[in-house]
């Protein structure tokens, strides 16, 4: 195998460079066309709810906010995101939306999170290739929250901040698809033409053949017919026809 440089492996890139363009627009055409016409599209909603222990917020919000009480409910959040995450309040949502789900099938289309470990807040995502029926699941699950958690967890209030109004499409993304087909092609392309030329043998300049064998060249033997000066060609010629 013949060991290639930097240099060489730019150089033979460069060389095919229309090679590695080609394959990364096909690969690039084709992850569009997987994305347009054969990926069957998901659609995300999103809700939200803010727990509290009870003493944090009152009727009004008049009561000052006390610093036991917010470092209560900030731990308390973690409990509620695993409570929320067991299988009873599925089988609460498929009973209220028909029986159209199962609960372990609802279960596997939602995702339960706290927002971030310095606030109250629990995002609430469900996803459906039906973009109107996960907004109105996720809204499902999110009004079952408070009655749900009050009797699981009594000193816990839940509010409903957020409903899903709306929904967004999280899957395929065609156009970070198309970029990384589109790399990767390229990619391959490029690899596939250094090793092709790493297993090359052939001698194809007098540098492959000292480097190969070691031996100074002190010849070389002027190709007539490829010369670019007439007086070689002229000459082949004449010793051809024996002039």
């Amino acid at each position: 195998m013949n060991e290639i440089s930097l240099s060489s492996i730019v150089s033979i890139i460069l060389h095919r460079i229309w090679l590695v363009v080609i394959v990364a627009v096909l690969c690039a055409a084709i992850a569009f066309s997987y994305c347009s016409f054969i990926a069957t599209p998901v659609y995300s909603a999103r809700t939200s709810i803010l727990i509290t222990n009870g003493g944090l917020i009152t009727e009004g919000y008049n009561d000052s906010i006390q610093t036991n009480d917010l470092s209560a409910s900030i731990y308390l959040v973690d409990t509620c995101v695993d409570i929320l995450k067991s299988y009873g309040i599925y089988q609460d949502l498929s009973e209220a939306i028909g029986g159209k789900y199962t609960f372990q099938q609802l279960k596997g289309g939602f995702s339960i999170n706290k927002r971030n470990d310095e606030n109250l807040f629990i995002d609430i995502t469900f996803k459906s290739t039906d973009p109107e029926e996960a907004k109105l699941i996720a809204n499902a699950f999110t009004q079952l929250c408070p009655t749900y958690m009050s009797g699981k967890l009594p000193p816990v209030t839940v509010e409903v901040m957020d409903e899903a109004y709306g929904t967004s499409q999280v899957y395929p993304n065609t156009f970070s698809s198309i970029v990384i087909f589109g790399f990767l092609g390229a990619l391959v392309t490029c690899v596939l033409l250094v090793l092709l030329a790493s297993l090359d043998q052939t001698i194809k300049s007098e540098e492959d053949f000292m480097e190969s064998f070691d031996i100074p060249v002190l010849g070389a033997v002027p190709d007539f017919d490829n010369s670019p000066t007439y007086a070689y060609r002229s000459k082949a010629n004449n010793v051809s026809t024996g002039g």
